[in-house]
């Protein structure tokens, strides 16, 4: 990203996401590394139940203990990189797009009539880069990882899996459960907030 100037003309979004392809690559390879580390927990007391304690080796014991906590601590030093990368790429984000929305928030007055103060434009921009340096960007690269998990569960045994399975579907409908219950309310407050803003 530090290569990438600001060019002098407002940037497109299509020319934003298409220079930023490279980073989102690397968010992409460091997710699948760390999702992959998620199992380290789990390989660890598989390792427990199956090596130590038949053997009764402490040895045994220490040593993987040392290698999950290697993997535990290089697990969060790649979710630290990828939350400072995303990050960076909101950041990034803003610089790009700031000169168009600044000239939107200009020009929009000029063609038709807003009911709002007018930076709605910019507001819109703020929001992108919050989500980016929120957890959101990374739950998506982690979701398509839930079959590969889902594959583990049903490898180790069917109710396993079939556990997994009813579980995740509770989730995904108490989340969309969430989005309708919410969605009103949450509208209503954002035209609360914009008639607030334009009588400020």
């Amino acid at each position: 990203l530090q290569r990438l100037a600001t060019p002098a003309q407002p940037a497109g979004l299509p020319n934003v996401l298409a220079a930023s392809r490279s980073a989102w690559i690397g968010v992409a390879v460091f997710s699948a590394v760390s999702n992959v580390l998620m199992l380290t927990g789990s390989l660890f007391m598989l390792e427990v139940y199956d090596r130590v304690l038949p053997s009764r080796s402490v040895p045994t014991l220490v040593g993987l203990a040392l290698i999950a906590v290697a993997l535990f601590a290089l697990q969060g030093v790649l979710d630290f990189i990828r939350g400072r990368v995303l990050a960076r790429i909101g950041h990034w984000f803003d610089e790009m797009l700031i000169a168009r929305a600044y000239d939107a928030v200009v020009r929009l007055p000029l063609r038709t009539r807003t009911g709002g103060d007018g930076l709605q434009p910019e507001r819109d921009l703020d929001q992108v880069r919050s989500f980016f340096g929120s957890g959101g960007p990374s739950a998506l690269f982690d979701l398509p990882w839930i079959p590969f998990y889902l594959w583990i569960c049903f490898a180790f045994h069917f109710w396993i899996g079939f556990t997994a399975v009813i579980g995740a579907a509770i989730l995904i409908g108490l989340t969309i459960a969430t989005e309708f219950m919410t969605r009103e309310p949450m509208q209503a407050a954002v035209s609360s907030a914009m008639s607030r803003n334009a009588l400020a």
